[in-house]
């Protein structure tokens, strides 16, 4: 059994993880119970994050510098510097998908059928399940040990600006800044690596 990090605190106290590091490979699908389409991959390799869709129409990068990187349809956007990859306090978003409530009719160049592609974490959204007509993928990074922002995120929220409720939540901590992936009626955030 392969120790992928530690945990102290007793029951009653706070709980702090420390992650010890390597590579993570997270896979994001979407089903109808008939039909499963591959729809993101997340590699986090420790020091640098890596995103994309399997169709290659969209990846982008969030280096230890803080450098970020974007290319969408075979073209690079500008070069973002953000807070190097260890500073990131709180949330800061990568990318959100917004999907209806059943793949069908997405074609296999921008979301394949899932074919096994390699993974660690396999998060799949069941449409089946999903009583809004569509629903939002939200990928971030996570500052360490954050709690009260995962404590945050479970209750809905209305403001003259939007409403959002997430419903689902996965988080992994074996990298830092933790993968955070909320399934969700509303956007928490807007756009790739905006740094708000």
């Amino acid at each position: 059994m392969e120790h992928i990090g530690s945990c102290d605190g007793a029951v009653g106290q706070s709980i702090s993880w420390t992650p010890l590091g390597g590579l993570l490979r997270t896979r994001i699908l979407f089903t109808n119970g008939e039909l499963t389409r591959d729809l993101l991959w997340v590699r986090h390799t420790g020091t640098d994050v890596y995103w994309g869709d399997p169709g290659q129409r969209m990846k982008g990068s969030y280096h230890a510098s803080g450098a970020a990187h974007l290319v969408h349809e075979n073209r690079r956007a500008d070069a973002s510097v953000l807070l190097p990859l260890r500073q990131i306090e709180g949330m800061c978003p990568l990318t959100t998908l917004v999907l209806r409530n059943s793949p069908v009719g997405m074609p296999d160049e921008i979301t394949p059928p899932y074919r096994g592609g390699r993974a660690d974490v396999i998060m799949t959204v069941d449409s089946r399940s999903l009583s809004e007509a569509q629903t939002h993928v939200g990928v971030y990074l996570l500052e360490p040990n954050r709690w009260d922002v995962l404590s945050n995120l479970a209750k809905p929220t209305e403001s003259p600006a939007a409403s959002y409720s997430v419903p689902q939540v996965l988080v992994a901590m074996t990298c830092s800044p933790w993968l955070l992936v909320l399934l969700g009626h509303s956007c928490l955030g807007s756009g790739v690596l905006t740094g708000d």
